[in-house]
């Protein structure tokens, strides 16, 4: 009996991770295709995972433990330059650049206020981000799982938005092997560190692009 009983709640538990990883495509899918509001999408997203991680009792000191010089420094590089490869490879991803502005002005970001939204976005994304996808949905798995793809997968819908699909779906699958790096680095290290640092840094420099190309484009 009590090998059903453990049996049942590993279950249980496995279905309510599958239901709250469903709050980002939700998130998504109501505030930014639908409403078409980036500012929307984004708070309901970020308070999705807060208060996700709030109802778990997750412990905030993990999003500090775990740094390694090495692998923080080498991850950092690597994510930073996203930004950069934004903005070089704007004649693939960005297939009317007439358009850009005013795609972003559609979904709400105006150039007055564009500035606090990158504020917002970049400073409180990638620690909810790591907690909720790599702490609360993680997995042990040195393979990838779920928890990578459903990362990726929401962030494919937020890239359709702004782009075509298949490009969506290739930068998906970059995000995928991204997202498995973090939760090796969070399994090897036993905290989400470095995972944070290098997400803070590829969030920044990518609405670093973003607003270079408002400007510039």
């Amino acid at each position: 009996m009590k090998q059903i009983y453990v049996s049942r709640t590993f279950t249980t538990r496995q279905q309510r991770q599958r239901a709250v990883s469903l709050l980002p495509y939700i998130a998504v899918l109501v505030g930014l295709h639908y409403l078409r509001s980036a500012w929307t999408a984004m708070i309901f997203y970020q308070a999705g995972m807060a208060a996700t991680l709030l109802h778990q009792h997750f412990d905030w000191r993990v999003l500090w433990r775990g740094w390694h010089g090495r692998d923080g420094l080498l991850l950092s590089v690597l994510t930073g330059s996203s930004g950069i490869l934004l903005v070089l490879c704007q004649d693939i991803w960005l297939t009317d650049r007439a358009s850009f502005q005013h795609l972003l002005q559609q979904v709400g970001l105006m150039s007055d206020h564009l500035p606090l939204f990158i504020l917002c976005f970049s400073i409180l994304t990638p620690v909810l981000e790591e907690a909720f996808w790599r702490g609360a949905l993680g997995s042990t798995s040195t393979q990838l799982a779920h928890s990578d793809l459903l990362f990726a997968g929401y962030h494919i819908l937020v890239l359709a938005a702004f782009t075509s699909v298949p490009i969506a779906v290739v930068s998906g699958s970059g995000l995928a092997i991204m997202a498995w790096l973090w939760r090796r680095q969070y399994m090897r290290h036993q905290g989400l560190a470095v995972p944070v640092a290098s997400h803070f840094g590829a969030d920044l420099s990518i609405m670093l692009a973003v607003q270079y190309l408002w400007l510039y484009t």
